[in-house]
C-alpha cells in the first residue's frame, strides 16, 4: 500500500478520537457525539469550586487574525493548505467524515461563560459542569515526525475545535478536524458560534480542559 493510501486509512481509523492537545498523557480517548439539549440540563450550569487554590499561569489565547479558518468545497467542512499536492493527498479525495449541525439548547439553558472560571479554582469538587462560549480553531499537531518531500503527504494532521478564551482556549478532549498535510475534515463549524459545552472539567499542566464533551448551540 502505497504512502498516501496508509495515510488515508490512518485518518480514518483517528476519526473523532481524543488528540494530546498539550494536555496530560493520561487522558482518556474518547468518541464525542453531536449533544441533545438534554446534556446541558444533566451536566450542571454552575460548578461548585475550591476557590482557595489557584490556577497557575496559562499562555495566552491566539488573536483572532492568527485562527486558522475552515471553508466550504461542495458539502464538505476543511482547512486546505494552498500549494502543489501528490495525487495520493487528502485534498484531491472526499472527505470520510461530512459535517453536522448541532442541536439548539433547550430553551432556558444558561452556563457560566468560560472567561469567569479559569483563575478562580484549580480544583472543582463537582468536575461535571456546562461551559458557555465561542467555537473556534486551535494550532494543529503532526501524528508523526516524518519529514516528506514537498507536496507529499506522509503524516496525520489534527486541527482542535476549542472554546475561545480569553484567558486560553478551552481544549474540548475529541473534537478536532483532521487529515493530512494537504486537508484536514471538519465535523461540523467552528467559526465562533456561541455553544453551552457540558463535560467534565480537568486539569493539568497549568490549565484545565473539558473531557466527554457533547455541545448545543444557544442561537446566539
Amino acid at each position: 500500500m502505497d504512502r498516501g493510501r496508509l495515510a488515508g486509512a490512518a485518518f480514518a481509523g483517528l476519526g473523532l478520537l481524543v488528540g494530546s492537545g498539550g494536555c496530560d498523557d493520561a487522558k482518556p480517548k474518547v468518541r464525542v457525539t453531536g449533544a441533545t439539549p438534554s446534556a446541558v440540563a444533566t451536566a450542571g450550569a454552575a460548578p461548585t469550586v475550591n476557590t482557595a487554590a489557584k490556577l497557575d499561569a496559562a499562555p495566552a489565547a491566539t488573536p483572532p487574525e492568527e485562527r486558522l479558518r475552515q471553508q466550504r468545497v461542495g458539502d464538505q467542512l476543511v482547512i486546505d493548505t494552498k500549494g502543489k499536492w501528490d495525487r495520493d493527498c487528502l485534498i484531491h479525495r472526499a472527505c470520510p467524515v461530512k459535517p453536522r449541525g448541532l442541536d439548539l439548547c433547550s430553551p432556558g439553558s444558561d452556563a457560566p461563560l468560560w472567561s469567569t472560571l479559569p483563575g478562580k479554582a484549580e480544583h472543582f469538587t463537582d468536575p461535571r459542569v456546562s461551559i458557555k462560549g465561542h467555537l473556534v480553531l486551535a494550532a494543529s499537531w503532526f501524528s508523526s515526525a516524518v519529514g516528506c518531500k514537498a507536496g507529499v503527504c506522509c503524516n496525520g494532521l489534527r486541527v482542535n475545535i476549542v472554546l475561545a478564551g480569553p484567558p486560553y482556549d478551552l481544549e474540548l478532549v475529541g473534537l478536532s478536524c483532521d487529515g493530512d498535510e494537504s486537508r484536514q475534515c471538519c465535523p461540523f463549524s467552528a467559526h465562533g458560534e456561541e455553544v453551552i459545552a457540558s463535560g467534565i472539567l480537568k486539569y493539568g499542566s497549568g490549565r484545565m480542559y473539558l473531557t466527554s464533551p457533547t455541545l448545543c448551540r444557544t442561537g446566539n
